[in-house]
């Protein structure tokens, strides 16, 4: 009994530490489940990330807000460095933007965009995304500072688009509903090239 208390203590080593890269930068707290083979992991990440980007020739401004946690598992086959890790990463991440352009293609015919004219549009993911992808990091319990680094893929899913535009003018309001609709088809199609998002995340582990 002696030695199956031991070696219980033993198996739960905890750690704590913090990670920056796609998914953005925070903290992290890890423990032993099986010594040198498996580990356990939650991880969160937050940030924003602004570019200009078009869509069928128009231009918009737009902001990713990252907000996501991750439950993950960390297996050493070798019991080395080496890893492979999979899991899941709840999603609260979401894309704005707001359109700069001073006309807009409605069905091939260049309507000027008049003042107090507004067009906005939002992309959000699924909730839930598996996660799977290989790593780096010290499997052992020897407590210490040591370096993690994580390359992977997180299927959001489609991505779903919206667009929406309004007009100060009643009477063009017609006209901005019929840019909207198409503006928001052409969104959704580029988006389907999107259901993977590349991982690259590098890091600062405690192990007590």
């Amino acid at each position: 009994m002696a030695i199956l208390a031991s070696s219980g203590a033993q198996a739960v080593e905890y750690d704590v530490g913090v990670n920056v890269g796609t998914l953005g930068i925070g903290p992290e707290l890890g423990m032993t489940i099986v010594p040198n083979k498996f580990r356990a992991r939650l991880t969160t990440g937050f940030g924003s990330y602004s570019e200009t980007f078009t869509v069928d020739g128009n231009e918009y401004d737009g902001d990713l807000e990252l907000r996501n946690a991750g439950l993950l598992g960390d297996y050493h086959p070798f019991g080395g460095y080496f890893r492979v890790t999979g899991g899941v990463i709840f999603n609260d991440n979401s894309f704005s933007a707001v359109g700069n352009q001073d006309s807009y293609q409605v069905q091939g015919i260049t309507v000027p965009a008049a003042p107090g004219d507004r067009i906005t549009a939002d992309v959000d993911f699924n909730p839930v995304a598996p996660y799977l992808g290989i790593g780096w990091s010290s499997a052992n319990n020897e407590p210490g500072l040591s370096f993690r680094a994580d390359i992977g893929v997180m299927y959001q899913g489609q991505p779903d688009g919206t667009v929406d535009v309004t007009t100060s003018d009643p009477f063009r309001q017609p006209i901005a509903d019929q840019y909207a609709e198409q503006e928001e088809k052409d969104l959704n199609e580029e988006l389907e090239d999107y259901k993977l998002y590349p991982v690259v995340q590098v890091g600062l582990v405690y192990r007590f």
